[in-house]
């Protein structure tokens, strides 16, 4: 995973071009972050998932509050109070929602998420890039 440009509020123009401050993986309301993330095939691990301490306590300091928002049981299946767009930009994924539900999204398809509990998973034989970007919002009840 990439950070490309991020801020946690909302922004002012004319700057001086440097990129704004910005604290944790997701961001607040009113802000966002513009991301790059490459999915390798199943069977090879992703830092964030990856299992022993040392790699977890790796994830946590170069991706604060990823793993927070991951379920116990393993599937990968996490949430955000973030509206997140992303594209695929070369192999193959597959969404999966916590209803079940799958879909297979190829190189050049999209797909918006509103908060819901999701997971990505690569099952085909060659890395996955997709590219997000992740608008801070607010849950109902929050």
């Amino acid at each position: 995973m990439s950070y490309l440009w991020a801020a946690d509020g909302p922004q002012r123009y004319p700057d001086d071009g440097s990129e704004p401050a910005w604290d944790s993986h997701f961001p607040p309301v009113g802000g966002f972050r513009f991301v790059t993330y490459s999915l390798p095939p199943v069977g090879h691990p992703v830092p964030a998932e990856a299992a022993g301490e040392e790699a977890q306590a790796h994830a946590r300091r170069t991706f604060p509050g990823l793993l927070d928002t991951y379920e116990d049981d393993g599937s990968g299946t996490h949430t955000s109070d973030t509206t997140d767009v992303a594209i695929v930009l070369s192999g193959e994924v597959v969404l999966g929602l916590s209803d079940g539900s799958e879909t297979v999204l190829r190189a050049g398809d999209t797909i918006v998420q509103n908060g819901t509990a999701h997971s990505w998973e690569n099952r085909s034989a060659e890395r996955a890039e997709l590219l997000f970007v992740l608008i801070g919002a607010e849950r109902s009840g929050s």
